[in-house]
């Protein structure tokens, strides 16, 4: 930590600012500003690690805390701390979800407070860039969406249970993160044999022009993924995104269990149960009548599994030891969850990896806002993909997407101001009667 550069913003609480200055110049070089455009001038000209953010910067002045995106946008690497007299918690919330990794109260053991914080905080730093890594390896194979006791999850083990002698074709619909392919999985690892194959074949990785020969084969020898997944399962994520001519000679393949490689005139036998994963049901599946329908339901329809899955979650990855705050499960059930359980899964791996740092075995409500705001599918997120295809963009598509970026803004907006109504309607210029109708056009419940 000998090379870490610090930048320290208050404009007029001086002596606190040169006692801090004094303390930690014996670890660290740290610089001193006392107006916003100064900072801005040092943070253009050298590199610092962290800056100190004085909330109160005067009258007429944004706080640091309506600063920090400004900061970020330019300097995205920078580890922003929020040093204020104010032990306001609503205020310690909005300055973490805008982005700073930390809010300190000014106090006689603030020096000590920084030399313990400064360090946790560049380790969240570093761990931001190793979630990526870190999530690959907690990733498990049994889906999490089975655990819990609401009416949505038995069913789905009801279905299961069918499932495991049956050999239907399946399509498993629902959201982004809902655990489809993670359900498609289980679903083959349910029978016994071990010699069974799986394979995955993902559209959106291979070009057009070789779909077809990477399906069924061709007289160049290539054997396509029908062929290597004879007498087992063939699992397709996001087949509704597949031009409609490829899904019915997919469909055709099956129901007539023969394919026809590219170059060749005989049919060839293959036996391969489809395993479909969709966000809506497509109608070629639907006319055909040979698949089995299964909606995964989101996560916001079962919130009382949330303390389930996540106890389930660290018990799985040998990580009993931490234990969620009362406060802490009260705040994951009122998140919208828009990335599902991915997104919570996500989550947890962020907030494990700084406690795992900061040798806390406490998840508390403060480690779930970083998370949230560090997850690529945070509040405010959008609900749905911009589309990759052509035939995907219609007049359907704009009215959903317009609504959902309507809903993400209100829900970020609701979050923000903990819900008050007319505290979020007042902010965004709207009368209260307009906000309740938009409520409920939206489906959102407070």
């Amino acid at each position: 930590m000998s090379k870490l550069n610090i930048l320290y913003l208050d404009d007029r609480d001086f002596i606190t600012q040169n006692a801090i200055a004094r303390q930690l110049s014996q670890k660290w070089k740290i610089e001193l500003v006392s107006s916003y455009e100064e900072s801005l001038n040092f943070l253009r000209k050298c590199h610092f690690d962290v800056l100190l953010l004085d909330n109160d910067l005067g009258e007429n002045c944004p706080t640091g805390t309506q600063l920090i995106p400004n900061y970020l946008k330019e300097f995205p690497h920078l580890s922003i701390i929020i040093v204020t007299n104010d032990d306001d918690l609503q205020q310690m919330k909005q300055a973490l979800i805008l982005g700073a990794e930390d809010y300190i109260v000014k106090s006689t053991s603030i020096c000590d407070d920084l030399s313990l914080k400064i360090p946790e905080c560049l380790n969240r730093s570093v761990n931001k860039r190793l979630a990526e890594v870190y999530r690959e390896e907690l990733k498990s194979d049994d889906p999490l969406l089975l655990l819990g006791n609401s009416n949505a999850v038995r069913a789905i083990r009801e279905f299961v249970r069918t499932e495991k002698s049956n050999e239907s074709h399946i399509v498993l619909t629902g959201e982004v993160g809902s655990g489809k392919a993670s359900l498609a999985k289980y679903l083959w690892k349910l029978k016994d044999a071990p010699c069974r194959p799986f394979i995955s074949f993902k559209f959106s990785k291979i070009p057009k022009a070789r779909l077809e020969a990477d399906l069924f084969g061709n007289i160049s020898g290539k054997k396509g993924v029908f062929i290597q997944s004879h007498k087992g399962d063939l699992l397709i994520p996001d087949f509704n995104q597949a031009p409609k001519s490829l899904q019915n000679k997919i469909i055709n393949a099956v129901k007539s269990k023969s394919i026809k490689q590219k170059g060749y005139v005989s049919l060839i036998p293959v036996q391969t149960r489809l395993l479909l994963t969709s966000t809506d049901i497509p109608s070629t599946t639907k006319k055909s009548r040979i698949f089995r329908h299964i909606c995964l339901p989101p996560l916001r329809e079962r919130k009382e599994d949330i303390g389930i899955i996540v106890t389930a979650y660290l018990d799985t990855h040998k990580l009993k030891r931490y234990t969620l705050s009362e406060k802490a499960l009260e705040f994951l059930q009122t998140q919208h969850w828009p990335g599902n359980i991915t997104q919570l899964r996500h989550v947890l791996d962020l907030v494990i990896l700084d406690l795992k740092n900061d040798k806390r075995e406490r998840i508390d409500v403060p480690d779930l806002i970083r998370a949230e705001r560090h997850n690529s599918l945070n509040i405010g997120s959008l609900e749905i993909p911009l589309p990759r295809e052509k035939h995907e963009i219609n007049s359907n598509f704009l009215n959903n997407f317009i609504n959902s970026c309507e809903r993400s803004i209100i829900l970020h907006a609701l979050s923000l101001f903990d819900g008050n109504i007319l505290s979020t309607s007042s902010a965004l210029g709207v009368s209260r009667s307009t906000f309740y109708r938009k409520l409920e056009e939206l489906k959102i419940s407070i």
